[in-house]
Formats: C-alpha cells, structure tokens, sequence
C-alpha cells in the first residue's frame, strides 16, 4: 500500500499517469493519490488524508525544501 503525492507540474503529471499501473505491475495499491504546489509549506491536511489511507510507504514527488517540511508536519 502507496501513497503518492505529486507535485503540480508536467513532470509529476506524468509520475501520476503511470505510477498506478507500475504499483499494479509490482502487486501493489495506490491508498491515495493527490497533486500538490512545488512551493507549498503547509501540508497538514493532506498529511491527514494520507494517514487516513493507511499506507505502507509514501512516495513524494516535491523540491528538497518542500521534502524536509513534510516530513516535519509529518512527525508532528
């Protein structure tokens, strides 16, 4: 179980277009699946959803600076 968070951009577009099929390929589940702005700083609500999904892992597509602030609000 995955959850994938993407950024809003041609790029994360596209990881979003094929991610499902590679989880699926890999007997894997997409638990949640959300775009974000590459310079976002708050993400605790989607850090909700996320956890509501239950997944195993978390697969964020965001810049460095966007990384280490969700995995702060993450921890909190």
């Amino acid at each position: 179980k995955v959850a994938l968070l993407y950024g809003n951009n041609d790029y994360g577009k596209e990881l979003n277009d094929k991610f499902p099929g590679m989880l699926q390929k890999y007997g894997m589940q997409l638990t949640f699946d959300d775009g974000s702005n590459l310079s976002g700083t708050d993400f605790r609500t989607v850090i909700l959803k996320i956890i509501q999904s239950k997944p195993q892992a978390i697969f964020l597509h965001q810049g460095e600076k966007q990384i280490g602030i969700f995995a702060k609000q993450l921890r909190q």
